[in-house]
């Protein structure tokens, strides 16, 4: 294992197949709560929420393959394991890595509650149906839903989204990323008076770091394809009932998008019973 600089302990664990992924955890379990960051992101996103969860619960983050510390996956078409695998930068892959990552490399306790993000709320959801016996409990945050994906949304994500992420890795290829952070025209994503400088710092790098950039265009790109596999699981086995699930969204998906694409995205929530939300993050101290 390899140590990395984060705002939480971290390390890098082997996986199998010669990839390493990242994690970092802190406080006690059980339970473990995992947290899964939005379609592109890094672990960073939860700097100013995980700490405060570690003061009253065991709390872990990671990167999913290619992004943030994570290495990109190895990819060795002639090892006939490698065709047994999800397909890269889909739910079916990020969950099998997950898998691998939280009970066989570094074996947290459980049971886990999973908190995901967008495309990260799609992970916790198929990784409930596939591993029930390791999950109590879900939270989910705006998070992206099968249906989601008619001719006008497919549209406008590729468009919008993919093709946003795509100029960011190639402005990152050529060097202009980092002129312009320098220069102070571009600005990092997340900005906080209370973010550590060591995540502000990692901000740039990543925004600087074209394969980090290129997993990102690759988890956006097949976003429906996740959606799918979510779809295909749910006709094979229905969703456990021993599992609560909270959701938590704001009801639109960007607040620059005309209001009949935003609001696609809260369709066929009706898969689960929801709860109301009883995890508090102490977003109050953040304020």
């Amino acid at each position: 294992m390899i140590k990395v600089d984060s705002f939480f302990p971290g390390e890098l664990y082997d996986i199998g197949w010669k990839q390493k992924l990242f994690m970092g955890c802190s406080g006690r379990g059980p339970p473990t709560i995992i947290l899964d960051a939005p379609t592109g992101k890094s672990s960073d996103a939860w700097a100013l929420i995980a700490p405060q969860i570690s003061k009253v619960a065991r709390v872990c983050v990671y990167d999913r393959a290619g992004l943030g510390f994570s290495d990109r996956p190895f990819v060795n078409w002639s090892d006939p394991e490698q065709s047994k695998r999800g397909k890269l930068s889909t739910s079916e892959r990020m969950v099998e890595d997950f898998h691998r990552l939280f009970t066989l490399s570094s074996d947290q306790p459980k049971p886990f509650i999973l908190v995901g993000a967008e495309l990260g709320a799609v992970n916790a959801r198929f990784y409930t149906q596939m591993f029930e016996s390791d999950v109590s409990s879900l939270v989910l945050i705006n998070p992206l839903v099968e249906g989601m994906f008619g001719d006008e949304w497919t549209k406008l994500w590729y468009e919008r989204y993919v093709s946003t992420q795509q100029a960011l890795q190639f402005s990152a290829a050529i060097g202009i990323t980092r002129i312009a952070l320098m220069l102070g025209f571009m600005k990092v994503p997340m900005q906080h008076k209370l973010l550590p400088f060591n995540v502000t710092t990692r901000q740039k790098y990543l925004l600087c770091k074209p394969g980090h950039l290129s997993a990102g265009v690759d988890e956006f790109f097949f976003a429906n394809e996740s959606l799918a596999q979510m779809r295909m699981v749910r006709k094979l086995k229905p969703f456990p009932q021993s599992a609560d699930v909270s959701i938590i969204s704001n009801s639109l998906y960007d607040d620059e998008l005309d209001r009949q694409f935003d609001q696609v995205r809260i369709l066929e929530l009706h898969w689960c019973h929801i709860i109301t939300v009883q995890i508090v993050l102490a977003f109050l101290s953040l304020e």
